[in-house]
């Protein structure tokens, strides 16, 4: 039986994670902004004690991933992320935002279900992208791609560029203004006895059940070019 590949858990450089508990792509330090919508949005904790952080921008953005098979390397392209850029240091796939584009997510790890391929298939273009496992946590081995590889290797987009509506696309009233992007978890050295406030990373340890709020703008499809 695949029993999959794991990865050593105390380096947390390059992932990008799946998170069933995500209701929109969260785009970290392992990405490039393509363009931005005009469209932003505020984001706070669900537990309410801090103040919201203002003016998230949703933007496309690029990641590379380098083959295990042949080492080449592609560019994998999530449209209407969340992007936090170097406040995170990773970045959250939202498998039902890719399934929503027509994306196969076989998240289940094989050592639970033989028949599993674990990973993330393109159909059209016949691509698969076999996912790695940090404990429980599925996800892709990526990187931050270079000037030379956001011109030259050939992109592949896991989500749609149309306006991404988590209740309509789920078939949930859209009456429901806020988004849920993550459970709250912590990284493995946390200390509870330690106050949040004084905790220098706190962002990335509260990778949420961050609660998203009304975008701070009425809806635009509008996009311009990111600053590469």
């Amino acid at each position: 039986m695949d029993l999959s590949t794991f990865h050593n858990p105390l380096s947390d450089d390059n992932r990008t994670e799946l998170d069933s508990h995500a209701d929109t792509c969260v785009a970290g330090s392992n990405t490039v902004p393509l363009w931005f919508s005009d469209d932003k949005v505020s984001v706070s904790p669900f537990i309410g004690e801090y103040t919201p952080l203002q003016d998230i921008p949703i933007a496309s953005i690029a990641m590379a991933w380098d083959s295990p098979v042949d080492g080449s390397t592609i560019l994998l392209i999530i449209n209407e992320a969340l992007y936090f850029g170097d406040r995170l240091g990773h970045s959250l796939l939202c498998p039902n935002q890719l399934r929503d584009f027509g994306v196969t997510v076989n998240d289940c790890p094989s050592i639970f279900d033989a028949n599993s391929s674990h990973s993330i298939i393109l159909p059209n273009q016949q691509i698969e992208l076999p996912l790695l496992l940090r404990g429980t946590i599925s996800y892709l081995d990526t990187r931050k791609p270079t000037e030379g590889e956001l011109l030259r290797c050939e992109r592949y987009e896991l989500t749609s560029a149309s306006p991404w509506n988590h209740n309509a696309s789920l078939g949930v009233g859209d009456n429901v203004h806020g988004r849920f992007v993550d459970a709250l978890r912590t990284e493995k050295d946390f200390t509870p006895s330690i106050p949040l406030e004084l905790v220098d990373d706190l962002l990335p340890r509260l990778i949420s059940a961050l609660h998203l709020e009304q975008r701070m703008q009425a809806p635009s499809y509008e996009r311009h070019e990111a600053d590469v």
